[in-house]
């Protein structure tokens, strides 16, 4: 009887989660999406979008604290405190070190391609809300904290899953099903191309999402990366395309 009561006190738990986590997911795209109507954006207005983004993960952060707490301890804290060999130097934050030199790495890129190559200014005015092709600088602050709250989100969601006892392939099923119809709204506000190919990378990455949440220590900076890294190249490609500028 005991166990009975307990598998159901499981189940109503975990449903009550994946409910709260599914409302968060869906409030954050709607209330960007409104935020968005009002001409606030990832380059305008960018101390409200920065508040909005605050408050999301201060949410986030309330409601899910034990996973949070798996998270800050074993993905997190260990991976700062892991130290890293490069050739006679020790990096002991190599978590970081990562996260320093990855947005570092992006504002050099961002002022080398806007010195060095003519600007799209076709593409930029067809594609309105497509921020990544400005290579604003605001843009980095604000989609790096758009990346956190999205990357927490999802390992949240694996750490649901796994806690009951789903394994690494329906995981993955559910994160890229989840992921996906997730971004469906990036279709219509972006256009077909730089939509399907969001979800299309989306849904490839999420398959990656299980192994950096699950088996990897310094998984989330790894995740964080990877998911700059592609609107580092999608915001660039315009730009390569026009050629470099006349000396």
């Amino acid at each position: 009887m005991n166990n009975i009561v307990y598998t159901l006190t499981k189940l109503y738990s975990v449903k009550i989660e994946l409910i709260a986590w599914g409302l968060i997911w869906l409030t954050n795209g709607l209330i960007f999406t409104y935020l968005n109507k009002k001409g606030i954006s990832f380059t305008k207005k960018v101390h409200i979008t920065i508040t909005w983004f605050i408050t999301l993960f201060i949410t986030i952060v309330s409601l899910f604290s034990k996973e949070v707490t798996y998270i800050l301890e074993v993905k997190v804290f260990q991976c700062l405190t892991q130290p890293f060999s490069i050739l006679f130097f020790k990096i002991r934050f190599i978590g970081l070190f990562i996260f320093l030199i990855l947005l570092v790495s992006i504002a050099l890129v961002y002022y080398l391609i806007k010195k060095y190559y003519n600007h799209p200014n076709v593409v930029i005015k067809t594609n309105p809300r497509a921020e990544c092709f400005l290579l604003d600088y605001k843009y980095i602050l604000t989609r790096t904290l758009d990346i956190i709250n999205q990357d927490l989100l999802l390992f949240i969601f694996v750490i649901i899953l796994h806690v009951s006892s789903f394994n690494d392939i329906s995981i993955s099923i559910l994160v890229a099903l989840t992921f996906g119809l997730g971004h469906i709204y990036v279709v219509l506000k972006r256009g077909k191309k730089i939509g399907l190919l969001t979800i299309i990378i989306g849904i490839i990455a999420s398959y990656i999402i299980p192994l950096l949440a699950l088996h990897t220590s310094c998984g989330i900076f790894i995740g964080i990366s990877i998911h700059w890294l592609f609107y580092l190249v999608l915001g660039i490609t315009p730009w390569l395309k026009q050629g470099r500028v006349k000396s």
